[in-house]
């Protein structure tokens, strides 16, 4: 393991860390995660290969403060 995730041990903890890297860079590749999906929506720039259809930032506000939600998606 190279450290990137080591601090990380819950789907929330992830689900912050996307949020504090959305929110500081804008909407860009995160290494390790891919182009997270913004309100269900693949950016008009992202190749279809490093989209991440399983990450979905839905942007509520622009204000300091960063709130997640996370939900785990069942399989069929």
């Amino acid at each position: 393991m190279d450290g990137r995730f080591q601090h990380f041990y819950t789907l929330e903890e992830h689900a912050e860390h996307i949020a504090q890297i959305r929110a500081r860079f804008g909407s860009k590749f995160i290494e390790g995660y891919g182009v997270p999906l913004e309100n269900g929506k693949a950016p008009y720039w992202a190749d279809d290969k490093v989209v991440n259809r399983a990450i979905n930032i839905k942007n509520i506000s622009e204000d300091d403060d960063i709130e997640t939600d996370v939900y785990e998606i069942q399989g069929s």
